[in-house]
């Protein structure tokens, strides 16, 4: 089950999500695990991402300027797979990026991003630097 919500006035969006799940395995207890995520965006140019009523989402950025559209986005998201019987741990990671829309259909980024992994009692980090073209449907 899950639950999400957005916000968004003109070049800055502000974008959550909670889901909850529940496994159907008597032997375990039935575990229940969470994960969210909150996002924020903010379009440079001042350009904005037209929000679809009929599908319920935002729909990709449409550069005005013929150099595009630069975008800065900061996310943190957490995921607990932790219950009374099951140790699957506890993921956080947050993200630091910036997108640059060429066109409506063209997007680069670079995002950096800091993992916590929290499992059997220790904690793990790492940084995770991501580069990415992409062409949106």
């Amino acid at each position: 089950m899950g639950l999400e919500a957005m916000l968004a006035l003109g070049p800055v969006s502000v974008q959550g999500e909670h889901v909850t799940a529940w496994v159907d395995s008597p032997t375990l207890g039935n575990p229940r695990f969470t994960g969210w995520y909150i996002t924020g965006n903010w379009i440079l140019t001042g350009d904005h991402r037209p929000y679809d009523r009929n599908v319920g989402y935002a729909r990709r950025v449409v550069p005005h300027s013929r150099w595009g559209a630069p975008e800065l986005v900061l996310r943190y998201s957490d995921v607990d797979l932790r219950d009374e019987l099951v140790d699957g741990g506890r993921f956080r990671r947050t993200d630091l990026g910036m997108n640059w829309w060429a066109t409506q259909r063209w997007k680069a980024g670079l995002h950096w991003g800091h993992v916590w992994l929290d499992r059997f009692g220790q904690t793990g980090q790492t940084d995770t630097l991501l580069a990415r073209i992409q062409w949106v449907y």
